[in-house]
């Protein structure tokens, strides 16, 4: 998952324009379906899920879709990031 966001964020800067709709969705697939699991691990303790939720999140942002709440929201209360605002997340 880190790979596939460092190559989020060198879409976002490259000089032309990329249609990203099937990544999006495909994307939003996956979040929707694992982060419930995700949470329930990183809510009992398990660090790789956290880590699993942070960069879930970080993806989320850079293909501008919509992350679960739940999901979001267990990330800023674990990583104190109170301020921090998501798309679709308020």
């Amino acid at each position: 998952m880190v790979r596939l966001n460092r190559a989020a964020k060198l879409v976002r800067v490259l000089p032309f324009e990329f249609n990203l709709w099937k990544t999006q969705n495909i994307c939003y697939k996956i979040l929707h379906s694992c982060c419930p699991d995700f949470k329930e691990k990183a809510d009992s303790g398990d660090e790789n899920a956290r880590e699993w939720i942070h960069n879930a999140t970080v993806l989320a942002e850079d293909f501008r879709i919509q992350m679960p709440l739940k999901a979001a929201l267990a990330y800023n209360e674990n990583t104190h990031c109170k301020n921090l605002s998501y798309r679709g997340c308020r």
